[in-house]
């Protein structure tokens, strides 16, 4: 099955990007234009930077991932039946969704007690703006916790059934984790028995305050049980050396 690299894509559509936006700080620089053409100049050279840096980030993963795909490059190459790749989509919007709504409600309580104190402390039109924010940000969190659930559900449903699992990432349909990059480092792996059988992987990446966890759930085909047994064996015996070290 050939597989594509979104990240490639991307890569290359900033890298032209990048491109123009330096052509148009050149040009923006040369021209007499003013006052305003000088903000226009140092907006292009900003949105330069940030196409460089972006195009990048981007073609690095576009490597990993053509590392990840290629003969050799990974532990496990998995295709699935059209019947279990829906059931495992099906499965995950389930899972998610109710992980999803978990959080929104406990954001949403938290929001909206700070909200009520706020107002009823202050009692005066800066509390009643405090609150109405509170109401503002539960709504977004309610749209985002949806959305993301509905947007995974639907880009697995598109996406070819197929899985690269490797030692240092796992390409997944149309979404690639590595944790061999940027600080990130694999923390576990499991194999869960389910109504699909899964193996589960949760590694840890560099965000805004620290470390943030993620879990990436890869389904079992049918008649590769043991095979999945095995790698989440050889898997654990690196993250073993690796807490030894």
């Amino acid at each position: 099955m050939s597989t594509s690299n979104p990240p490639r894509v991307t890569a290359t559509v900033w890298t032209i990007l990048s491109v123009v936006f330096l052509v148009a700080t050149v040009v923006l620089f040369f021209a007499d234009i003013g006052g305003w053409g000088y903000a226009l100049m140092f907006f292009s050279l900003i949105l330069f930077i940030v196409g460089v840096i972006v195009a990048i980030m981007y073609g690095s993963r576009a490597g990993k991932l053509t590392k990840l795909i290629s003969p050799g490059g990974h532990l496990v190459h998995w295709i699935y039946a059209p019947e279990e790749w829906k059931e495992y989509a099906e499965e995950e919007f389930i899972t998610q969704k109710a992980y999803n709504k978990i959080l929104f409600i406990i954001i949403a309580v938290i929001a909206l007690v700070c909200g009520i104190v706020v107002l009823i402390a202050t009692r005066n039109e800066a509390g009643m703006w405090v609150m109405l924010s509170m109401l503002a940000l539960i709504a977004v969190i309610g749209f985002v916790a949806w959305f993301t659930s509905w947007y995974n559900y639907r880009l697995n449903m598109s996406s070819p059934g197929e899985a690269y699992l490797g030692s240092e990432g796992i390409y997944l349909g149309r979404q690639l984790h590595l944790w061999n990059m940027h600080g990130a480092f694999l923390k576990s792996a499991d194999y869960i028995e389910g109504n699909v059988r899964l193996l589960e992987f949760k590694y840890l990446a560099p965000a805004r305050y620290g470390l943030q966890e993620y879990s990436v759930r890869v389904p079992v085909p049918r008649g590769k049980e043991k095979q999945a047994a095995e790698l989440v064996t050889k898997l654990q015996k690196m993250l073993d050396k690796e807490a030894d070290k």
